[in-house]
Formats: structure tokens, C-alpha cells, sequence
């Protein structure tokens, strides 16, 4: 979950910069789950479509309701397009580009 940390950290700032609310719902189940609450939870976690899963219920969400509200809120064009940017290098796997992304829009705004 490492880099959807990074992901979620650079889009608290750029959110707090954008006068943007950000929703996080995490899945916290993968993370502090047990061998007791479920069997093969080692297994899951060890799992890179598991870790892809979990990133993906974290951070899209979290992506989408900004890009979202910069469309409909007083935000610069090219804040919204540096947010819209960052969400396609996330769907592409590239969540350091995307962090550092949503981080420029954070400063631009600032």
C-alpha cells in the first residue's frame, strides 16, 4: 500500500491547495486483517493483483471525487488538466509521475 500512500499524500495537498474536499474510504481489511480473521490473508497480501485491488478501492475514489469537483468548482483549466493528467498516469501504473503531478498542481495553486 506504499504507493497508494505516496498517491494519497500528494492528493491531500493538492486537494487542501485547491479548496477541494478529498473523500477517502480506505479498505483498512487488507491491512490490519488476521490469520484468524481470514485464513489466507499472507497469501492475498503477497498478491500482486490483491495489492492492485486494494490500491485501486483506495485511491480511485479519492482521485475521482476532485477531478470531478474542479469541473464543477472555481478551479483553474490547468490545475483540472494537471488532475485529469495525474488520474490517467495512476490508470497507467505510474503512480511517482502521478504523485509528483498532483503535486504541481498543488504548488500552481498555492
Amino acid at each position: 500500500m506504499a504507493c497508494a500512500a505516496i498517491a494519497l499524500e500528494a492528493l491531500g495537498e493538492t486537494a487542501d491547495a485547491l479548496g477541494l474536499e478529498l473523500h477517502r474510504e480506505p479498505p483498512d481489511f487488507y491491512e490490519t486483517a488476521t490469520e484468524r480473521d481470514f485464513a489466507f490473508i499472507e497469501r492475498h497480501r503477497a498478491s500482486a493483483e490483491a495489492l492492485r485491488y486494494y490500491r485501486d478501492l483506495t485511491v480511485e475514489p479519492a482521485l475521482a471525487r476532485p477531478v470531478a469537483d474542479a469541473e464543477r468548482d472555481d478551479v483553474e483549466p490547468a490545475q483540472r488538466e494537471w488532475l485529469a493528467r495525474a488520474r490517467r498516469l495512476w490508470h497507467g501504473g505510474k503512480v511517482a509521475e502521478a504523485a509528483r503531478r498532483l503535486r504541481i498542481a498543488a504548488g500552481a495553486a498555492g
